[in-house]
């Protein structure tokens, strides 16, 4: 189920961030979100991006994030992180887990921390934060692609197993975090209107994906540690 709220919160955090930047007079810290498809490794690419722009990266960070302000250690959440929540449990079995009531706070916390989060400038990995912040001028919204047999190739590799099963587990994945983003946003996770940049990473190395990506935050109303001063 989408969020109810998100318009709302979407206005806050404009209204939020030309406070910020009448009172620093500058471009804010620029956001990027990085959305991916199974098997890619969207957490090292991640992190290489935000080393170099010297902003801070959001994966598990964000997760911690969000069972704090839910009141919950994380290991509560982890279940629900990036899934589906769905009803095919029993009545009995989601209230003895407390899936749906965790579910709620989770997504509620979520948009909470990624508005912050896009208030301080960062890189935030996956959880729908590209539909989340849609309309804000100071973030890229980058999607990572790739065939299904490379990622499946590449899952195999990093995890171990076999190709048999590195294809059940990208294919699970892959609708997980699809059934997830349609819940939170009521988006496809597929639809190319909610990225600004999609790149095959089949076909690119990441030293080359980085400074496609580089190339498009020049065209951003946003800067960050080291970013070149842009010609007034």
């Amino acid at each position: 189920m989408a969020i109810d709220a998100q318009e709302a919160l979407q206005a806050y955090l404009k209204a939020e961030m030309l406070r910020k930047e009448s009172l620093r007079r500058r471009a804010p810290n620029c956001i990027v979100t990085v959305s991916r498809e199974a098997g890619i490794p969207g957490a090292r690419f991640g992190r290489a991006l935000a080393e170099r722009m010297g902003l801070p990266f959001y994966d598990r960070e964000l997760l911690e994030a969000i069972a704090e302000g839910a009141g919950v250690p994380p290991y509560e959440l982890e279940f629900i992180d990036e899934h589906a929540c769905g009803l095919e449990a029993s009545w009995l079995e989601r209230i003895l887990t407390r899936k749906c009531e965790l579910s709620e706070a989770y997504r509620r916390q979520l948009t909470v921390v990624v508005m912050r989060v896009a208030c301080g400038g960062g890189v935030i990995l996956g959880r729908g934060a590209n539909f989340l912040i849609a309309g804000c001028r100071h973030a890229l919204r980058v999607r990572l692609t790739g065939s299904l047999e490379v990622r499946i190739r590449w899952f195999a590799e990093a995890e171990g197993v076999s190709e048999a099963e590195a294809r059940r587990r990208v294919e699970a994945l892959d609708r997980d975090r699809a059934g997830f983003v349609r819940e939170l946003t009521g988006h496809d996770v597929n639809d190319c209107h909610g990225y600004d940049l999609a790149l095959n990473m089949g076909d690119l190395r990441q030293e080359t994906a980085l400074e496609i990506v580089f190339a498009a935050l020049g065209d951003k109303q946003c800067t960050f540690p080291g970013k070149p001063e842009q010609p007034s």
